[in-house]
């Protein structure tokens, strides 16, 4: 990348130097920038880690509107054992969500240390036609998981859903904020089981 900084900035100053460490700082912070991007890794490339059992540290973060799970909020701790510790980082998603029986997991092939899933729940039928999906991805490593979850909103609204005390344009905004829904759920090793 080339920037022509005369032409930018205007022949006659760049010659009596009034932007003489301009072209010095902007190719500081291009590089700058250039290496943090390297330094970020894509958790699909790296070379597999098995999650080690233990008792993990389970902690949620985000945005959105259940207020219950609060941000930075601790549910507690869990103790993974060897057998199911394939199986937790996709249970720290699906077990947020309370499952109504009618809803479907399925959860993607693990590439390297990456995971990811859905939870696809049908919508109350009196209130819209389609269907809730909730998508998350995430990072294993040999003592962490992190996950995130966010919904989708596959459904259409039945025109006076929401009756005499929501308008339809509150409902479609509803629905538009739970779209907005960002969770991040993580769970660090903090030790042994039973400790």
């Amino acid at each position: 990348m080339h920037l022509d900084f005369p032409k930018l900035f205007g022949e006659e100053k760049m010659r009596h130097g009034q932007f003489a460490n301009l072209k010095l700082l902007v190719a500081g912070s291009l590089c700058a920038a250039m290496a943090a991007c390297a330094e970020t890794s894509d958790p699909a490339s790296e070379t597999p880690e098995d999650l080690e059992p233990g008792k993990y540290n389970v902690t949620i973060s985000g945005k959105g509107l259940f207020k219950n799970a609060g941000s930075g909020k601790e549910p507690g701790t869990i103790c993974v054992t060897r057998s199911d510790r394939d199986s937790f980082p996709h249970k720290l998603a699906e077990n947020y969500y309370k499952l109504h029986p009618a809803c479907q997991v399925s959860r993607g092939s693990r590439e390297g240390n990456a995971i990811s899933g859905e939870i696809k729940c049908p919508v109350d039928p009196k209130m819209a036609t389609g269907s809730s999906r909730f998508v998350y991805n995430g990072a294993v490593s040999s003592d962490t998981v992190e996950v995130e979850i966010r919904m989708k909103l596959d459904a259409k609204l039945k025109e006076g859903a929401g009756g005499e005390e929501v308008s339809d344009a509150q409902l479609k905004f509803a629905m538009k904020t739970f779209e907005s829904m960002r969770f991040v759920i993580e769970a660090t090793r903090i030790g042994e089981c039973g400790q």
